[in-house]
């Protein structure tokens, strides 16, 4: 079975970055940052039956989500913001993966539930490769 699920690339947004450095230096004890960038919280896990990408977001809305597939690429992204009393936070992400060839939509399933967005990208036999005589002349 060679149904696999790679890292294809991430794409760190100058909003992202800027966000990073600013957020290193902002949770110093005196400033109490809680809405941490959730780009380092991924995970991805294989069952028998999917490969499983796990976002951890906490206080997002599932409509916050953008899950796409083009070219057997996969690409999960959000863009948020967060407003308190004293602060504003706009937060991005995005993370894509190489899906098998002849993944459809149909074999994907998205859920946000308790902060954790899960999206399943059910696996699939490869057909066995054919072999062909080519006859010597």
């Amino acid at each position: 079975m060679n149904s696999s699920l790679t890292h294809w690339r991430e794409q760190p947004s100058l909003s992202r970055l800027s966000h990073d450095i600013f957020d290193d230096f902002f949770n110093a004890p005196l400033f109490l940052n809680t809405w941490k960038s959730p780009s380092k919280n991924v995970k991805v896990t294989k069952t028998d039956a999917a490969h499983n990408i796990l976002v951890a977001a906490p206080g997002l809305d599932k409509g916050d989500f953008n899950v796409e597939l083009k070219e057997s690429v996969l690409t999960v992204s959000y863009n948020a913001s967060k407003e308190s009393e004293n602060s504003f936070v706009q937060q991005t992400f995005e993370r894509s993966w190489r899906v098998p060839e002849g993944t459809k939509p149909k074999d994907i399933t998205a859920e946000y539930k308790s902060g954790v967005l899960n999206v399943a990208v059910n696996r699939r036999e490869d057909p066995p490769p054919t072999v062909e005589t080519i006859k010597v002349k």
